[in-house]
């Protein structure tokens, strides 16, 4: 077994591998494809040896891959920074929007109201009228019965005298 540790990451190699092998395997591990590093047994180049003892390894990137990888962090920072900025941007937009959704609502919510209430009053003034309309037509009734009770009595009363 070997343990590798590169930039702070530790794999384990339970297998047995030859040197020639081990470059390819920790590109593929780390993934390290077109980037140059080394291979060391704390200061001394790796060797098979190492390899057959169980050593502790560790890969060490030229500068140019350090330049590069720190470039790619400052790139991979300014992508994140981006991606929250239009993030925040979507996020305001969406609430913007729901904003003047809820807006429109209560507006038309407040005009159905006025329309609920003016239909409510034109309803009620219509029963006043039919109301007052019924109750007149109900006294005209109530006259005209009286009226033809007086005169049917009245003639009731003249029929009786002639009879006596």
């Amino acid at each position: 077994m070997v343990i590798i540790t590169f930039c702070g990451k530790t794999k384990r190699i339970d297998e047995s591998i030859s040197l020639v092998n081990l470059y390819s395997f920790v590109r593929n591990l780390f993934g390290l494809q077109g980037v140059g590093f080394e291979i060391y047994h704390e200061k001394e180049p790796v060797t098979q040896i190492h390899l057959d003892n169980n050593a502790a390894l560790r890969v060490v990137a030229d500068a140019t891959t350090l330049s590069m990888l720190e470039k790619n962090s400052y790139d991979l920072e300014e992508m994140k920074w981006h991606f929250v900025k239009e993030q925040f941007t979507q996020v305001r937009d969406e609430m913007q929007s729901l904003q003047n959704q809820n807006h429109n609502l209560t507006s038309q919510n407040r005009r159905l109201e006025e329309m609920i209430l003016n239909e409510r009053n034109e309803r009620q003034s219509m029963y006043q009228d039919q109301n007052s309309t019924t109750q007149d037509a109900d006294l005209q009734l109530t006259m005209k019965i009286e009226q033809i009770q007086e005169t049917s009595k009245y003639y009731f009363d003249e029929i009786q005298k002639n009879l006596k």
